[in-house]
C-alpha cells in the first residue's frame, strides 16, 4: 500500500522513484547507507526489545529518513480488533506495544532527529471473515504470546469467546489511529 501511494506521488510530481519492497533480512550488506527513505510499517513489536529497529536504521543515509508506522499503545483499547479479542489479547498487546515516545527515543539513540510525529486516523471495516481468519489462524504477535503462556485449554477458550464476540458485535467499522513518526539519520 505504501508502495503503490509512492508510486502515485513520484508519477503525480515527475520524480522517479526506485522502490524495493523486501524484508529487511533480505537485504545485503551491500546496501548499508544507501537508502534515502526506509519505511517500517506495524511491525515494531516483532523486533526485539533492546534493539528494535533491528539493523534496518543502518540501511538510511546519512541525512535519509526513516518513516516509523504503527498502532500506539494508547490507541489499542479503541480498535475494534481488540474489542473483539477481548481483555487478555489487548493486555498482552498493550505490553509489547510501544509508545510514540519509546519510538522516539529509541531513534534518537540511533542518530536520528524527529522531524514530525502524528497520529493519523484510519476509517476501517474488518469484515466478519477478516477478523475471523485472524482469530482463528492466531494472527497477531498478540495471540501468538498467549498461545505461549497459557494451557491450550485456555487458549480454546479464549479464542472461543473471541469468536462468540464477534457473531454478536454488527459493529465492524470505525476509526482506528496509526501513529507516524519521520525520522531524518543525522549526518556524521
Amino acid at each position: 500500500m505504501a508502495a503503490k501511494y509512492l508510486e502515485s506521488r513520484s508519477d503525480d510530481i515527475n520524480m522517479p522513484i526506485e522502490i524495493h519492497i523486501s524484508k529487511i533480512q533480505e537485504l545485503s550488506n551491500r546496501k548499508i547507507g544507501c537508502f534515502d527513505l526506509v519505511i517500517l510499517s506495524h511491525i515494531i513489536h516483532w523486533f526485539e526489545p533492546l534493539s528494535p529497529f533491528g539493523f534496518s536504521t543502518n540501511f538510511v543515509k546519512n541525512g535519509g529518513f526513516i518513516l516509523v508506522s504503527f498502532f500506539d499503545h494508547v490507541h489499542l483499547e479503541s480498535m475494534i480488533f481488540y474489542n473483539i479479542s477481548g481483555d487478555e489479547i489487548l493486555e498482552i498487546q498493550k505490553n509489547d506495544t510501544p509508545s510514540k515516545r519509546d519510538i522516539e527515543i529509541m531513534l534518537i539513540q540511533q542518530g536520528f532527529k524527529v522531524v514530525d510525529s502524528t497520529n493519523v486516523p484510519l476509517n476501517v471495516f474488518y469484515g466478519d471473515d477478516k477478523l475471523k481468519n485472524i482469530i482463528n489462524s492466531s494472527g497477531t504477535l498478540a495471540w501468538k504470546k498467549l498461545k505461549e503462556t497459557v494451557s491450550e485449554n485456555k487458549y480454546k477458550q479464549i479464542k472461543s469467546r473471541a469468536l462468540a464476540r464477534l457473531e454478536n458485535d454488527p459493529c465492524l467499522s470505525g476509526t482506528e489511529y496509526r501513529t507516524m513518526i519521520l525520522a531524518k539519520k543525522e549526518v556524521s
